[in-house]
């Protein structure tokens, strides 16, 4: 667990040292290191476990000091960041300053890429809740690259947080048909149930995702 706590650190150093030129930008580094611990990152991320998100911590920080320009390595710690204050593993406060440090910087790494925007998009709406300036970075997120399921994913939990609902169900029905085996569209559309109290439907998806679970039908990338 001590190495987990590194995360402020690096995400305090990388702007310093960064050179940050398009040409210096990772978006998905041939640095064969970073990019299996970037993975190994989401995947243990997406187990949803507090176990999980220490795990991811620590591989995405790996990924991070071998590669410091890896734009979607600082995007995915910051929603783990988010997730271990969320759960109460670690300081709300404390692990949602951290999680918007990293966000923001990604951003500054790679403006343009669907992913990063996304994670972005998603720290700022719920931790200063403009639903205006989510819409907006949703929409470029899915202008960018309409077949990321990060970016639909996101846009389907604003509309679900509005209420949108129609337009949440369109998102997450295209993030399950592009991604048939995660489980994160499951999860949003359990949401989208009990916020527009179908209570029914969503006991019976619960049972779903945790059939995914028992048999690790989750995959490895997020859009």
């Amino acid at each position: 667990m001590k190495r987990s706590l590194g995360a402020s650190a690096v995400v305090r150093d990388a702007t310093k040292s960064a050179d940050l030129s398009p040409t210096a930008v990772s978006l998905l580094p041939a640095n064969e290191a970073a990019t299996v611990a970037y993975h190994r990152g989401l995947y243990s991320f997406r187990k949803d476990t507090t176990e999980g998100f220490t795990v991811a911590e620590i591989a995405l920080n790996d990924a991070i000091t071998t590669e410091p320009l890896f734009a979607r390595a600082h995007a995915a710690l910051a929603r783990v960041l988010w997730a271990i204050g969320d759960s109460g593993a670690r300081p709300l406060r404390a692990c949602t300053m951290l999680a918007l440090q990293s966000a923001r910087h990604a951003l500054t790494l790679a403006p343009n890429d669907s992913m990063v925007l996304s994670a972005h998009g998603y720290l700022e709406f719920f931790v200063n809740y403009d639903p205006a300036a989510a819409f907006e970075t949703a929409a470029r997120a899915i202008a960018l690259a309409p077949d990321a399921v990060a970016a639909q994913l996101f846009h389907a939990k604003i509309c679900t947080s509005t209420p949108r609902f129609v337009e949440a169900d369109v998102n997450l029905t295209k993030a399950r048909l592009l991604d048939p085996l995660s489980v994160d569209p499951l999860h949003g559309r359990i949401t989208l149930c009990i916020v527009s109290h179908d209570y029914a439907a969503a006991l019976a998806l619960t049972d779903h995702v945790n059939l995914h679970r028992l048999y690790r039908l989750d995959s490895l990338s997020v859009g």
